[in-house]
């Protein structure tokens, strides 16, 4: 499987792994016209090796979360302080229901996730 790269950009912004636990990280997310950093917590995700129409095949790789599932598998915080206490508050969560952190597990990742799209 491909890890997560820990450094990345995208159109807009550049992302640098802080912290990672497991499949818990931290990111900072750096605004590249205004130089505007956040942090990013996230939970990251599994996907399968995938075959397009044109015969092209992903292998399978960690992706960062996509879009569509922002607030549930990640979130945007102003301070590192705050994304170590988001980040803590989700382990102590998982671990405290741990068959409910399987079955999200087991729904893998989105195809249409940003950043894993521009390094695949």
């Amino acid at each position: 499987m491909l890890p997560l790269p820990t450094e990345f950009e995208d159109r807009l912004f550049r992302y640098v792994q802080v912290e990672r636990e497991g499949d818990l990280a931290i990111f900072t997310q750096e605004h590249k016209a205004s130089g505007i950093v956040r942090y990013e917590v996230v939970l990251i995700r599994v996907q399968k090796e995938h075959t397009w129409p044109t015969g092209v095949t992903t292998p399978e790789k960690e992706a960062y979360p996509a879009s569509t599932s922002w607030g549930r598998f990640g979130h945007t915080c102003f301070t590192l302080p705050e994304a170590q206490a988001l980040a803590a508050t989700w382990r102590e969560q998982r671990a405290a229901a741990p068959l409910a952190a399987e079955a999200d597990e087991e729904e893998g990742g989105d195809l249409d996730q940003e950043a894993g799209a521009e390094e695949g």
